[in-house]
């Protein structure tokens, strides 16, 4: 609970200080732009890769609007990492306007983790601001949007879509606010986190009964 608390008080005093726009780089970010320039990256993958795996300094990514149809891998890092995603209003999820999207499941053979279209594996505390994540695959197999496979991470005004499996918030602690997660099936689930989820708009398809486990 010092964990979740800690981290919420990071994650929110850190948005609503400053509950306005936010839509140009902060000093020192990696920038990911799909219609990249000199000194950008043109994919969010590429900008993890040219992370420090070895510094303990703090890191960040900033991108700017646009849809970007990969998976992300976050590796295991020493130092904090912060992903901003451009907005007009960082103090909730409804004026996003990056998404990171892909349509893997386990219906290809993959586990359920590699399926997942943001996989944040580090532990040393990682924080993702205004970013929508979405699994397109839709019904029929395990397909996530989010594998929080970690410990310390804060999600603060970002969008999960997807059916089956969305958020999985499997080991560590994790904290979801002022956010949106929609599913069908097991939705929200993991086995051995501790999850903090404040002022989260959980929805459901009409037209089916949903699972939260």
């Amino acid at each position: 609970m010092k964990v979740i608390s800690y981290l919420r008080g990071i994650i929110l005093s850190a948005s609503l200080a400053s509950a306005t726009s936010r839509t140009s780089p902060p000093a020192g970010a990696l920038v990911v732009n799909s219609n990249a320039s000199s000194g950008q990256y043109k994919t969010v993958s590429a900008a993890v890769k040219a992370l420090s795996t070895s510094s303990t300094s703090a890191q960040s990514i900033f991108i700017y609007p646009g849809t970007y149809s990969e998976q992300v891998a976050i590796p295991a890092l020493k130092g904090l990492l912060t992903i901003y995603g451009s907005t007009t209003d960082t103090s909730s999820y409804t004026s996003n306007s990056v998404t990171i999207t892909n349509g893997a499941s386990q219906a290809s053979g993959l586990t359920d983790d590699g399926t997942g279209t943001l996989r944040a594996e580090t532990s040393a505390g990682f924080k993702l601001y205004n970013v929508n994540l979405a699994n397109s695959y839709g019904s029929g197999s395990q397909a996530l949007a989010l594998s929080s496979n970690a410990g310390n991470q804060g999600f603060y005004g970002c969008k999960f879509t997807g059916y089956q499996d969305t958020v999985m918030a499997e080991t560590g602690y994790s904290l979801f606010a002022k956010s949106y997660i929609s599913g069908n099936t097991d939705f929200i689930f993991g086995q051995h986190g501790q999850t903090w989820l404040d002022g989260v708009d959980i929805r459901v398809d009409p037209t089916s009964l949903g699972y939260v486990t």
